[in-house]
């Protein structure tokens, strides 16, 4: 068991094994092309997902691609201001997001459907919304 805490790219890896229905690391990599010892990095806090996996992943969540790739690289950022410079595009996003989820709902209260989900990333919670 990880003594790290579970980054973004643990997050968006384990919620895509679920969706796809794969129940091993082993499996999950072979499926994304990639190593187990990737996933294992990703597992122990040294590593995370490339931008362009992330955004793989987050689509066939059908979750918010910029903000999933955001979060990660908050948490990629190797020193303080691109950290602080990333922080803020994810803020960004996600209050752009849910002023889009306002005017939706405002708009067609009836056929407005909202997904949200919640990520905690560097002690920074953040909501994804998603209107269909």
């Amino acid at each position: 068991m990880s003594t790290h805490p579970e980054s973004a790219t643990v997050r968006l890896l384990d919620a895509w094994k679920a969706r796809k229905g794969l129940d091993t690391d082993y499996k999950a990599a072979k499926a994304l092309h990639i190593s187990q010892t990737t996933v294992s990095g990703w597992r122990k806090g040294r590593s995370h997902a490339a931008t362009g996996l992330a955004a793989r992943m987050a689509k066939d969540l059908d979750e918010n691609v910029a903000l999933w790739c955001a979060a990660i690289e908050v948490e990629r950022a190797h020193n303080a201001d691109d950290k602080r410079a990333w922080e803020q595009i994810v803020r960004q996003l996600s209050v752009a997001t849910a002023a889009m989820l306002v005017l939706a709902i405002g708009a067609l209260p009836w056929q407005a459907i909202a997904k949200t989900q919640a990520i905690d990333f560097a002690g920074n919670k953040c909501t994804l919304c998603e209107i269909s």
